[in-house]
């Protein structure tokens, strides 16, 4: 990865399937009465203030984990892709949810059994060092993203919206690098408003940065982009 591409990385919250970082027979215990379920595009999958009934894993599809702002306008923390887990957080701490899951395109879900995760975590080496890295890698992400998104203006926020989305969902067959995502979300994960979001996109059209095909946002000059988000300010 290029340097600038290290510096994006800082903001993406993104790691190792856990079926690949454990054992097999600390799997074979995650798995034993592990069920599947699926939900529709816009489909709530974990919902704000409830107690996990398990640990949940994106099997397949694209999900969002937002919640309520002061504003009462709904907020972007985190795009989770497959294999990303949740509902993690509220069984180790034994703490309701501070946010909700929906879906963003259909999905599966995999659903580790509460009792089964806890027990394992427990008596298991392998999967507790990678919680603790997993809790390591989300705060050190939060931390630079609260940071930047807090203080920086909209032009930057998004232009760094972009990136982190594109970097995070490039398709592994493609090396175009883009973003497939509605105004609305992008707004959201933003923290702007969809009209704010469509006037920035038209200066980067204008300034031959990104180009569009439909929903489809393609970044045309992607060293033009690093820059306008300003990452080492």
């Amino acid at each position: 990865m290029t340097e600038s591409g290290k510096e994006i990385e800082k903001y993406i919250f993104t790691y190792d399937s856990i079926w690949n970082s454990i054992s097999p027979s600390t799997s074979n215990k995650l798995r034993d009465r592990l069920t599947v379920t699926t939900f529709k595009k816009n489909e709530i999958l974990y919902r704000e203030g409830i107690f996990p009934r398990g640990l949940y894993i994106l099997k397949s599809g694209i999900a969002k984990l937002q919640f309520v702002n002061s504003d009462g306008q709904e907020q972007i923390i985190h795009m989770i892709k497959e294999y990303e887990m949740f509902g993690y957080r509220s069984l180790i701490s034994k703490a309701p949810s501070f946010a909700y899951i929906t879906a963003v395109t259909d999905c599966e879900v995999e659903l580790v059994d509460k009792d089964i995760f806890l027990q394992t975590l427990q008596s298991s080496k392998d999967l507790n060092a990678y919680i603790m890295n997993l809790f390591s890698k989300e705060l050190s992400v939060f931390y630079y993203k609260m940071t930047y998104f807090t203080l920086r203006p909209v032009n930057e926020r998004i232009a760094l919206t972009l990136l982190i989305l594109a970097y995070k969902f490039q398709s592994t067959s493609k090396s175009e690098k883009s973003i497939v995502f509605s105004k609305s979300d992008i707004a959201s994960f933003a923290g702007t408003i969809i009209e704010t979001l469509s006037r920035q996109l038209r200066i980067l059209i204008e300034n031959n940065i990104i180009t569009t095909d439909g929903r489809k946002i393609i970044i045309t000059d992607l060293k033009k982009l690093i820059q306008l988000a300003n990452l080492e300010s």
